[in-house]
């Protein structure tokens, strides 16, 4: 990040309207109860500004 911090898990994708897209970052454990659509469980997913990270790596789709 551009803040100096090192941080590790998920950035994702989600259309919010036409060509519009929001990013968002999670733990891999967070997105993958968020996916599977938990209820019970807490989720600590962050609105995410592409502007902010330096870089990311594609591991998989």
């Amino acid at each position: 990040m551009k803040s100096g911090k090192e941080v590790y898990g998920i950035i994702w994708e989600e259309n919010e309207t036409g060509n519009n897209f929001n990013y968002y970052f999670s733990s891999s454990s967070d997105y993958q109860r968020l996916k599977n659509r938990l209820q019970s469980a807490l989720y600590a997913i962050y609105k995410l500004d592409l502007n902010e990270v330096i870089f990311a790596e594609v591991i998989g789709k």
